[in-house]
């Protein structure tokens, strides 16, 4: 059973004890950083995301229709279905984000310049923890390892930009006037660019980062494909740690395990409609 799972799980992530028992073994997934529980009888593959075809005229959580060997299978965006925003819109959410923080600093270096040549106080924030993006930066966190170097080549440019804040304004205390305009040229065609640059490919860094996984389902009506930004691990879940879910805002969770420090909300697919 687990040949069909090694490419997207290390060997301490499948509990090969329990493995015996499949009507107790569940393969945890990932969705927006939440766990689900998906119980491993229905699981009949797990792969990369392949190609999606679109379909006129589907239900609002069915993306499209997937090649699977002869088959054409109707793929759930599982996020949809479960009424998170997919993730193409969380991405899209982050870029408008960015780019109003892309927006900030080109203000701000204009207005670091406007200044100077009008002989006024700077009153913006000279802290790169200050701004918005410096505290969006500062508390961003993502297990996407991707996306979290390319982050991080936003601080350095980010700190020096704010940094000549400082030291223009004393510039022009030494009446430097020339030379602080000097130094703010010098930024901004070398760091405030690389920001620009950085802010500018942020859309197709999010695009190839992501590694979502289709999930071919077996039900006995049906046989559809399911998306996953991750699979956590296969875990046997017994009924002791197992409690009915008392929210019935959600048909498709009617149960929850929890395995010590992890919450696991249990996937009824059955309440799938195709």
């Amino acid at each position: 059973m687990s040949e069909r799972f090694d490419d997207y799980l290390e060997d301490d992530e499948f509990d090969y004890e329990s493995s015996n028992d499949f009507e107790t073994m569940y393969v945890v997934v990932d969705l927006n950083k939440v766990s689900y529980g998906i119980k491993l009888t229905y699981v009949n593959k797990i792969g990369l995301l392949p190609k999606i075809t679109p379909v006129p005229d589907s239900k609002h959580y069915i993306s499209g229709v997937i090649k699977e060997r002869e088959l054409s299978l109707p793929i759930i965006d599982t996020r949809l279905m479960l009424g998170m925003p997919s993730l193409y819109e969380s991405d899209k959410e982050l870029i408008n984000m960015l780019k109003q923080r892309e927006e900030e600093h080109i203000n701000w270096v204009n207005e670091l310049i406007s200044s100077v040549n009008e002989k006024r106080e700077f009153k913006l924030t000279t802290d790169p923890h200050a701004c918005a993006f410096g505290v969006w930066y500062d508390n961003y966190k993502t297990e996407n390892i991707g996306l979290a170097d390319y982050i991080r080549k936003f601080d350095k440019p980010h700190r020096i930009i704010h940094n000549i804040g400082i030291e223009v304004a004393e510039m022009v205390k030494g009446n430097q006037t020339a030379a602080a305009l000097k130094l703010i040229e010098e930024v901004r065609n070398n760091e405030l660019a690389e920001m620009i640059e950085l802010f500018g490919n942020i859309e197709s860094v999010l695009r190839d980062s992501h590694r979502e996984l289709s999930i071919i389902i077996n039900r006995v009506d049906s046989q559809f494909s399911i998306k996953a930004d991750r699979v956590d691990k296969i875990v046997s879940i017994d009924d002791s740690q197992v409690q009915k879910n008392t929210d019935k805002s959600s048909r498709f969770v009617k149960e929850i395990a929890n395995l010590g420090e992890q919450t696991v909300l249990i996937l009824d697919l059955n309440e799938l409609e195709l």
